[in-house]
């Protein structure tokens, strides 16, 4: 009884870890993306796939707890959230766009309703985020513990 009760508390510990939830959010949207688009559909299909793998290799570097691991975790998910935020400030006429540009990437009604329609979407966006901060929070902390120490 003993013994079950230790494994059922480390499992607990475990589960409520940060980077078990965020793996596991992660593992999620990897195995969601060709439920969402279907076998026959090739929209977006590759783009998704590509994004949902990295994702997922961002949120289990964070159990490696290396600092390394950390650096990859944060270039790999801020570079998504750069990605989309540069879109978007495109979208918002936040950036100069040519004529070329306007066309190409519409308006925000168009944004909108590709995002009511698309939830997924800004959900990759904000796992990335946050995969993000806590890579950043992880290696601060990694870096604050192993400054040297000035005589």
């Amino acid at each position: 009884m003993r013994e079950y009760e230790s494994f059922i508390g480390w499992l607990f510990r475990l589960i409520t870890k940060p980077k078990f939830i965020l793996c596991g959010l992660a593992l999620c949207n990897l195995v969601a993306v060709p439920a969402r688009f279907g076998v026959a559909c090739f929209y977006n299909w590759e783009y998704q796939f590509w994004f949902a793998f990295l994702l997922l290799v961002a949120a289990s570097a964070l159990w490696l707890e290396r600092w390394w691991s950390y650096t990859i975790s944060a270039f790999l998910s801020g570079a998504m959230v750069y990605g989309f935020a540069y879109s978007a400030f495109k979208v918002c006429n936040v950036i100069a766009k040519s004529p070329e540009e306007a066309e190409m990437w519409g308006t925000r009604k168009d944004w909108w309703d590709f995002m009511a329609n698309h939830p997924e979407e800004p959900l990759q966006i904000i796992l990335a985020a946050v995969i993000f901060c806590f890579a950043s929070f992880y290696l601060i902390g990694l870096m604050w513990l192993r400054r040297p120490v000035l005589p």
